[in-house]
């Protein structure tokens, strides 16, 4: 009960609270660089399918094949269906 307790008045206290209450630097912890890292993996892996995205959008309009689009952005065809039906519309 004391953890639940403890784990929901954590996630209600901010950065500076806790670093006070645990009279620590939470950017020293390794759950903060672990936390840190995987939102910039995220980050890398969002910014790579919106690129992949804004590229397969301007080969679409080269008339060039969804399956070699979808070879060259390393997008799944279903995925370049859908941009191109996306496009599609927005164009009507």
């Amino acid at each position: 009960m004391r953890r639940i307790v403890a784990i929901y008045k954590l996630t209600a206290l901010s950065r500076k609270e806790i670093e006070a209450m645990l009279n620590l630097e939470i950017q020293e912890t390794q759950v903060y660089k672990e936390i840190k890292e995987e939102g910039r993996e995220k980050g890398r892996e969002e910014g790579q399918l919106e690129m992949a995205t804004l590229v397969a959008k301007d080969l679409l309009k080269t008339a060039m094949p969804v399956e070699e689009i979808a070879r060259i952005t390393r997008l799944p065809v279903a995925e370049v269906l859908r941009i191109q039906n996306e496009e599609t519309q927005k164009g009507n």
